[in-house]
């Protein structure tokens, strides 16, 4: 068993004196999710995960979407992340299920009863597997080391619904899936692509909006978000990009976008060849990652550092007293608070 993990220190007050004093106001952002879909069997298991999640934090991700076969491979994978001080803890994850009846079976008692009462599941689903699911987190959850640092959990719903497909039409099958966890206490959410957006804002509480196949992008943010729902960005393009385009589209583009969580598909493929999965090295790929994210950081920062100037700006502070009166005989030794020129580009 590993030691109590150590506090963590957030990108955000990394070198930012000014920063640090916007969380203690309570006026900056709250924390934006950076990761990867991640496939722990992909890496050589359980065994290498948590070099792998060293690695992730290194590249500047602070979340991820999991994979799970049981309840154990789930409580790992996120108490290593916890351990290393990788996590964000206030940033949900989604978490994807490839766990089997036995599991299933295994951790609910009433397991017979179950399945009997779930006489009409979703299509892809059988009987008593969304509750089978929950059963999986509650006993990840009872058995972790680092409960405290865990974030939300949010279940996974069918994988981009629809496809793209313009005839599609099963959402009520994606309510459905969501309406069974919603029930029992847990959010639902998904990746999702053009058209079928807009149509799923109903169902789902966690909306991971395709970057690419987004189809109106910003009207698809403003939906989900006038309804009260989260709004994530993810994309599968990034293995296709130069380390240059990669570092823009992590940094300046999230930045302007403003998700509360960015995805990629994959973590394997940002990796790319590696010569030994129990120690993986970074590459250009997870340099320009890393560079995005302290763009974004920078932007950030820049951003809130103006914002709390401007708010805090006294309009009647400028000291007229000392230029209304009778004339000095020495001349005025006022000047400005030296913050106020670090504001000027140099």
């Amino acid at each position: 068993m590993r030691n109590t993990p150590p506090r963590r220190q957030s990108w955000r007050t990394c070198g930012s004196v000014a920063l640090v004093l916007l969380v203690a106001v309570g006026l900056a952002p709250a924390a934006t999710g950076f990761g990867c879909y991640a496939n722990y069997e992909e890496v050589g298991g359980l065994a290498n995960w948590p070099a792998h999640v060293r690695l992730m934090r290194d590249s500047g991700m602070n979340t991820f979407a999991l994979f799970c076969r049981d309840e154990v491979s789930l409580q790992e994978q996120i108490d290593a992340a916890v351990e290393d001080c990788m996590l964000e803890q206030s940033v949900p994850i989604f978490v994807i299920s490839n766990v089997s009846p036995v599991v299933w079976k295994r951790l609910m008692p009433n397991w017979q009863e179950v399945v009997a009462q779930d006489t009409d599941p979703p299509p892809g689903c059988g009987p008593g597997e969304l509750a089978g699911f929950r059963a999986v987190v509650r006993a990840a959850k009872a058995r972790a080391r680092h409960p405290e640092g865990w974030p939300e959990i949010v279940a996974y719903n069918y994988d981009e619904p629809g496809h793209g497909e313009a005839e599609w039409d099963g959402q009520k099958h994606v309510g459905a899936i969501a309406k069974a966890h919603q029930d029992d206490g847990m959010r639902c959410g998904t990746s999702v692509c053009h058209p079928h957006i807009k149509d799923l804002v109903p169902y789902l509480d966690v909306l991971c909006v395709n970057l690419i196949i987004g189809g109106d992008l910003k009207g698809c943010k403003k939906a989900i978000q006038d309804c009260g729902k989260t709004f994530w960005i993810y994309e599968i393009h990034t293995r296709r990009f130069t380390p240059e385009a990669l570092r823009l589209h992590v940094g300046l583009y999230t930045w302007q976008i403003q998700p509360e969580s960015r995805l990629t598909w994959s973590w394997k493929d940002l990796l790319g060849e590696q010569a030994d999965m129990a120690h993986p090295q970074t590459n250009a790929r997870l340099q320009a990652y890393a560079q995005g994210r302290a763009d974004f950081e920078a932007l950030t920062e820049m951003e809130w550092r103006l914002k709390r100037l401007r708010d805090c700006f006294d309009w009647e502070g400028f000291p007229m007293e000392q230029f209304t009166g009778p004339e000095p005989r020495e001349p005025n030794k006022w000047v400005p608070v030296p913050a106020w020129f670090e504001l000027v580009p140099k």
